[in-house]
C-alpha cells in the first residue's frame, strides 16, 4: 500500500518548477565579481507529471543547468546504476517491470544489502500525484526481484 495525501491537488506542470529552481542556482552562482559561488551544491532529481499524463524526469546541477531524461541515477554508484539503465530501460516497460529494474540496479550498486528499511520507493502519477510507498511495497518489490 502506498501513503498518498488526503486531497490532491494538481501540481503545475514540472518544467516550470525545475526551470525556477535552476534559476535561483544560476542568480545565486554569479556574484558579479567573475567568481562563482554555488550555495545550492546539490543536484537534483525532479520528477512530474504534465496535465495530459505526460511524465517528466529532470536532473538539475549545482551550476544551475537541467536536462530531461527517460531514466536517470545521481550519487554514488550512478555510473553503474547508468549503464544498466542505457542497456535495460525502456519506455515500453510497465509499472512493476519499471519497479524492478530499479531495485535490481540498486541491488548492484549499493553497498549494503538493500532491505525495506534502507530504500524508498516513491511514485509519481497524473492519477495520484506524489507518494512516498510504504515498507511493504518496497518489500513486495524486494521479494519479486529476488524470485
Amino acid at each position: 500500500m502506498c501513503l498518498t495525501k488526503s486531497s490532491f491537488v494538481a501540481p503545475p506542470p514540472a518544467l516550470p518548477q525545475v526551470q525556477a529552481i535552476c534559476d535561483k542556482k544560476i542568480k545565486f552562482g554569479h556574484s558579479g565579481k567573475d567568481q562563482m559561488s554555488r550555495p545550492y551544491g546539490v543536484s537534483l532529481l525532479i520528477a512530474g507529471v504534465d496535465k495530459d499524463g505526460t511524465p517528466n524526469l529532470f536532473h538539475t546541477d549545482p551550476s544551475g543547468t537541467f536536462t530531461e531524461y527517460k531514466a536517470k541515477s545521481i550519487g554514488v554508484g550512478s555510473e553503474g546504476a547508468m549503464a544498466e539503465l542505457h542497456e535495460k530501460y525502456s519506455p515500453d516497460l510497465n509499472l512493476e517491470q519499471t519497479e524492478e529494474l530499479a531495485m535490481t540496479i540498486l541491488k548492484q550498486v549499493m553497498e549494503e544489502k538493500v532491505e525495506e528499511n534502507n530504500v524508498e520507493f516513491a511514485l509519481v502519477t497524473a492519477a495520484n500525484g506524489f507518494k512516498v510507498c510504504s515498507k511493504e511495497y518496497v518489500q513486495a518489490i524486494l521479494k519479486r526481484v529476488d524470485e
